[in-house]
């Protein structure tokens, strides 16, 4: 049984040093602008209608921020130290596929509710290849350039 002797004390202990979720918001600009200009930009005006090979750089370019944002969250936590950097590079990349999951859920789901056809076998395994690409190149080159520059 858990027992609490002053709220005040907790609750002071929680404002410092607990995670707060709106640090973390930051993050995640760079995911959201590439969504944002993704659905308002690219796909209303057929980009990829036109030029079916600009799925690739895109998901590229979105798995390398996801990547990139879910570094810069282990970053910001400061409960979580990691000191193994095969690990670190495990945890991201572990995020980034969890989120590569769900994208192809979400595409899944506007092929079903607003008919976009789209999703292929082929189609939804290229986009796991290139996004798990994309995040794998920028953790590896930014852990990597970190280990080196640190000498650790």
């Amino acid at each position: 049984m858990l027992k609490v002797k002053n709220v005040n004390t907790v609750d002071a202990h929680c404002k410092t040093n607990c995670l707060n979720i709106f640090k973390l918001i930051p993050c995640f600009y760079l995911p959201i602008l590439i969504f944002i200009v993704n659905k308002f930009v690219i796909s209303p005006f057929g980009v990829y209608a036109r030029w079916g090979w600009f799925d690739i750089p895109m998901h590229i370019i979105g798995g390398c921020a996801i990547a990139y944002s879910f570094i810069l969250v282990l970053r910001k936590v400061d409960d979580v130290v990691i000191t193994n950097r095969f690990f670190e590079i495990i945890i991201i990349i572990g995020l980034l596929s969890t989120v590569a999951i769900f994208w192809e859920f979400y595409e899944y789901l506007m092929h079903i509710i607003i008919n976009v056809d789209q999703n292929t076998l082929r189609d939804t395994l290229s986009d796991f290849l290139f996004g798990l690409l994309g995040g794998m190149l920028i953790t590896l080159n930014i852990k990597v350039k970190r280990c080196v520059t640190t000498n650790k």
